[in-house]
């Protein structure tokens, strides 16, 4: 790997010392500072492009949700110890989650589509850039032994998932980890990458089908949302799916679809 210049290093950390971005994982501003520096001419106008990807990259579909809240929440939920009680803690925190929101109307019945097209719940599981999705857990029919790990590039998410998992006495649990920039190295069932493709294709184009290729599963479950953050209808996944299918089957890989009202997978299954 080529050496960052220490110009480069100067400025993650800059930007990272600000409140804004310092729960964020010093690999994404460092590669979004390489990506953007390049392509202007003005020093200034390279940094200000890198802040405004950074902004889209990490701040757009978290919403303000207030941690030290939700941690609490959770804490007494389970201390309560009712399964009711839990589920409502974890509903609360998923609905101040644009993505999660979406899906809260009709948890278990995403679940139970996606995994049936997969010949039923996996045994392992990673959820790439996984955001507060893991605290659908108790939708999702997984059996309690099945390790799940989960990767994000937000600290303050990475420690929610912890505590929860913790709490539920599920594992191994969540890591402060850009998987463009870092790929997992476990190996699971399924990995999961909701409404998350074609975030990292406007990031850089061809990472999300990077991602497909590098993680060591043999199921990719991707997922599209159907309408933007406003409201208005989008379809993300016709705009996506033609090249993306044309990829997998060049790969002699299958691809099935699973459409929801609110939401629509992809499952790429290799080999």
């Amino acid at each position: 790997m080529p050496r960052v210049p220490d110009s480069v290093e100067a400025l993650v950390e800059q930007i990272q010392a600000s409140r804004k971005y310092r729960m964020i994982s010093p690999d994404t501003i460092r590669d979004l500072l390489l990506q953007e520096l390049p392509k202007h001419k003005q020093r200034k106008a390279g940094i200000a492009a890198a802040r405004k990807k950074l902004h889209q990259v990490a701040a757009h579909y978290l919403g303000e949700i207030d941690f030290t809240a939700a941690e609490r929440s959770l804490q007494a939920a389970f201390a309560d110890g009712s399964d009711a009680r839990v589920r409502e803690a974890c509903r609360e925190i998923l609905s101040g989650h644009a993505s999660s929101r979406e899906r809260l109307d009709e948890l278990a019945a995403t679940y139970q589509r996606v995994f049936a097209a997969l010949g039923g719940p996996p045994q392992s599981l990673l959820d790439l850039a996984c955001a507060l999705h893991p605290l659908g857990w108790r939708w999702m029919g997984l059996p309690r032994s099945a390790p799940y790990h989960a990767y994000d590039l937000d600290a303050r998410v990475v420690s929610l998932v912890n505590l929860y998992f913790r709490l539920e006495g599920v594992g191994p649990g969540a890591v402060l980890q850009d998987v463009l920039c870092s790929p997992p190295r476990e190996e699971a069932d399924v990995a999961l990458l909701l409404k998350m493709y074609h975030c990292l294709e406007s990031r850089r184009r061809g990472a999300g089908w990077e991602m497909v290729q590098a993680v060591r599963t043999p199921h990719v479950v991707i997922s599209f949302p159907r309408r933007n953050l406003t409201g208005r209808q989008r379809e993300i996944l016709e705009f996506h799916a033609p090249e993306l299918t044309a990829k997998a089957t060049a790969q002699g890989w299958a691809c099935q679809r699973v459409d929801l009202p609110d939401e629509a997978f992809l499952i790429v299954t290799k080999g």
